[in-house]
């Protein structure tokens, strides 16, 4: 149930910024508060997202290419044949 609600978080969020509209709280209220808790909650579950996995690998291969000159904190290793600047 855990993954499913990690991986479906938008849907669930915009569904309840409507529940909260709908009860009648002011947009600029409902936004805040749906805001803060899905905040929170995606803070929370940002381990079990597979999107989450790819984004730091991705962060790791350009801090390292921006910091170090060299790709040497990626997790992967070039392969033989592929081009230096790859």
């Amino acid at each position: 149930m855990i993954e499913f609600v990690a991986e479906n978080l938008a849907p669930i969020m915009f569904v309840s910024l409507i529940v909260f509209l709908l009860l009648g709280y002011p947009v600029a209220f409902s936004l805040a508060a749906n805001g803060l808790l899905f905040f929170i909650i995606g803070v929370e579950l940002a381990p079990l997202s597979e999107l989450h996995q790819s984004f730091l690998a991705t962060a790791e291969r350009t801090a390292g290419t921006v910091l170090g000159g060299s790709c040497r904190t990626t997790r992967f290793s070039p392969s033989p044949s592929s081009p230096s600047w790859a």
